[in-house]
């Protein structure tokens, strides 16, 4: 019963904190994500469409980390799709996304908190 009633008011903080933030004029901070210009990765050929599948992420992967190791994620890759039509070698699939990171940029001047500090 105490942990439940210490998280509700911790939530019951948080809520009064944002509105403090919200009505004070100071600027509310977020991430962001940021995302490039659409890509794809090479039409990979298999025998298996998962397989293809599979594969033509891993290219799709790997190009997008040469673009630096933030944008590597597949889930937060925006307007993503995997186009597979039929091939003389069973399947053709190809990755198409644009890479996306999320940008944390702090204000100068905050203070970060430790973790678990109260």
């Amino acid at each position: 019963m105490k942990h439940a009633r210490s998280a509700a008011v911790v939530a019951f903080a948080s809520v009064v904190m944002t509105a403090a933030y919200a009505t004070s004029g100071t600027p509310v901070l977020a991430a962001v994500s940021e995302c490039l210009d659409e890509m794809s990765g090479k039409a990979i050929e298999h025998k298996v469409e998962l397989e293809a599948k599979k594969q033509a992420l891993a290219d799709w992967v790997e190009k997008a980390g040469k673009i630096g190791p933030g944008y590597t994620r597949w889930q937060l890759a925006y307007d993503r799709r995997i186009d597979c039509s039929k091939s003389v070698a069973g399947y053709s699939c190809q990755a198409i996304a644009r890479p996306c990171m999320i940008k944390h940029v702090p204000p100068q001047g905050v203070v970060p908190l430790k973790r678990g500090a109260p």
